[in-house]
């Protein structure tokens, strides 16, 4: 009598069938299974239950963990093949809410004046971006930003007037994640929850992991950018001037120059393999090992790839170069070196 109903039900259908049945109860925190065998001859339904809490928990846990890893995947490959930063944050937003199961979400980005800055939300009021902007827990020179969490905005140990504002755009509970690049802090993610929300272990490894894989592809996109815009300023110079840009892929051992410099070194496309190899073969044999020693030391971090050198010129002639360059990187490891040489000849003569 104390039975659900839909027990009840059960119990009555199996009879009328005479035939075994199973089914599943959850009760509380536990969930049972339930073998129903009816008993015609005399009656009655014997109910035979088996404690699987520990299965049901072991599959919701692969289920979420499958969600996870295919909204993780999807965000990848939406950053992959993004085509500008806007695309980036807005399949960042939707990566955050999907595995992260929150009911809102923003990111922020330092700006040129290390001001946590709104470039992407979902769900938030004018209001109340206005009256959050700018708000950060770490400074900007954190070099190690651990994620904050607070599971009940109402008991925080919070301001009262940005409690306030919090409260009144409906949100209980929030996760801030910095987003760390190249071991520096370049913004963050909130989430935003409706209701209180524990933060677990799990929860904050999966929201480093978004995190990550955000501040990657923003950095890749602000890099592609930059560089577009130093070519196209300094396509006019390549043209009219004894001046060339290169850029070294380290991962691939390419090398890519603008045609001024096939010029400056009196050699033509054809005669150059693009490799770090084939550009040492350039340099005048005094000097190779100093560019080796200037560049290996501007991989490391030691110092700024910055000399004047000499080239031979397949006609013998020997050119004087200036010549520096970035070393772009990805989680400290140098990948790429952009820079930028010119013919100082005439000025040394």
């Amino acid at each position: 009598n104390a039975a659900p109903e839909h027990i009840s039900n059960k119990v009555r259908e199996v009879f009328t069938k005479a035939r075994r049945e199973a089914m599943e109860l959850a009760v509380g925190h536990l969930t049972y299974s339930i073998e129903l065998a009816p008993i015609i001859s005399a009656d009655y339904v014997n109910l035979y239950f088996t404690d699987i809490t520990d299965r049901k928990e072991m599959e919701r846990s692969v289920a979420e963990i499958a969600r996870q890893q295919s909204a993780l995947y999807e965000f990848a490959d939406r950053v992959q093949n993004a085509s500008s930063l806007p695309e980036i944050y807005e399949a960042g937003l939707d990566a955050i809410l999907s595995a992260a199961r929150c009911d809102r979400a923003s990111i922020l980005l330092l700006d040129e004046q290390k001001v946590m800055r709104f470039v992407g939300w979902r769900g938030l009021s004018d209001g109340y971006r206005q009256a959050v902007d700018g708000h950060s827990p770490w400074p900007p020179e954190e070099s190690n930003p651990q994620p904050v969490s607070i599971s009940n905005i109402e008991t925080a140990d919070l301001e009262a007037g940005l409690k306030q504002v919090i409260l009144g755009e409906g949100i209980r509970a929030a996760g801030f994640i910095p987003l760390v690049a190249n071991g520096k802090l370049i913004g963050k993610f909130m989430t935003y929850y409706h209701q209180p929300h524990e933060f677990s272990p799990s929860d904050i490894n999966l929201a480093l992991t978004l995190a990550r894989q955000l501040a990657t592809g923003i950095e890749h996109k602000r890099a592609a950018e930059a560089l577009r815009d130093n070519e196209s300023r300094l396509r006019l110079a390549t043209t009219t001037g004894k001046v060339g840009v290169w850029d070294w892929d380290i991962v691939t051992n390419r090398i890519s120059w603008t045609d001024s410099l096939y010029e400056i070194h009196g050699i033509s496309k054809e005669d150059f393999p693009a490799t770090v190899e084939s550009f040492r073969s350039l340099i005048h044999p005094d000097d190779r090992e100093r560019v080796s020693k200037a560049i290996d030391q501007s991989l490391r971090g030691d110092a700024p790839y910055q000399l004047e050198m000499r080239t031979v010129r397949p006609n013998g002639e020997i050119a004087w170069l200036f010549t520096n360059a970035t070393v772009m990187r990805e989680n400290g490891r140098p990948v790429r070196m952009l820079g930028g040489t010119g013919d100082i000849t005439a000025i040394k003569q």
